[in-house]
């Protein structure tokens, strides 16, 4: 049986970096795959990226397998077939690679007008060993190399999107970082997560502000609610309390 693969990016707002690596990743998904692209938007402010990725899941229509796919990022074809392939067969949350690249600008537009690929790795200060405080969960090594991602490309098959009831994308501004919840629905209503081997290429833009949300404290309580005996009962019931509606 043939899998129906589609292709959810979430997209807001005006900057033209950002603009100018969505042109370039959805004309990387036609070439080496062909899959139907929903983007979707959010009318909030800030820019909510649950609402995004919902309403892109939303317009998707029917689909077996989705990619939930940043539109600043690109992974080797061969780890997205992989991806969504286990994706469809396991219920798990799939991740299309275990470790995520952040490129700078100048090999970013290289890569971009030249299709020539020699990333060099950004310079932000969090990527440096010696400006990491104490006791940070940053995972970047020397060379700015994001091991085991938390997001980028992010193959969901319709059995653990329906069991999760998607993105919790009640929590307004407070969802910047929505994969945390995501994540903790698929390992309490659905198979768990897990990870093809590859890198993913993060494409340069500015950096959007990341608010430090409530989700944090979201994720931690439902990490806490899966070692219980009751886990979807109480999870449920907790998410329902934020406004999120699992089936």
């Amino acid at each position: 049986m043939t899998l129906l693969v589609k292709v959810a990016i979430p997209y807001g707002g005006t900057c033209e970096f950002r603009a100018r690596n969505l042109k370039h990743v959805t004309a990387w998904i036609d070439a080496h795959h062909g899959y139907d692209i929903s983007v979707g938007t959010s009318d909030r402010t800030p820019f909510s990226p649950a609402q995004a990725r919902n309403n892109a899941a939303r317009t998707a229509g029917e689909w077996d397998v989705l990619l939930h796919w940043d539109g600043d990022t690109i992974a080797h074809p061969d780890a997205i077939r992989e991806a969504a392939e286990l994706a469809a067969t396991s219920n798990k949350l799939v991740f299309a690679a275990n470790a995520h690249t952040y490129c700078d600008e100048l090999s970013t537009q290289r890569f971009i007008d030249t299709g020539l690929w020699f990333p060099a790795p950004t310079d932000w200060p969090d990527t440096r060993t010696q400006y990491r405080a104490a006791g940070s969960s940053k995972q970047f090594d020397p060379k700015s190399i994001y091991r085991d991602p938390s997001g980028g490309i992010l193959a969901v098959s319709r059995e653990l999107w329906e069991a999760t009831g998607g993105y919790c994308d009640s929590l307004g501004g407070d969802d910047s970082y929505e994969d945390l919840v995501f994540f903790a629905q698929a390992q309490i209503f659905a198979a768990g997560i897990t990870r093809v081997a590859g890198m993913q290429l993060h494409l340069w833009h500015p950096p959007a502000p990341r608010v430090r949300g409530a989700n944090h404290h979201h994720y931690h309580q439902l990490v806490r609610i899966m070692a219980r005996p009751n886990a979807k009962k109480c999870a449920r019931d907790y998410l329902a309390q934020l406004g999120h509606t699992v089936p």
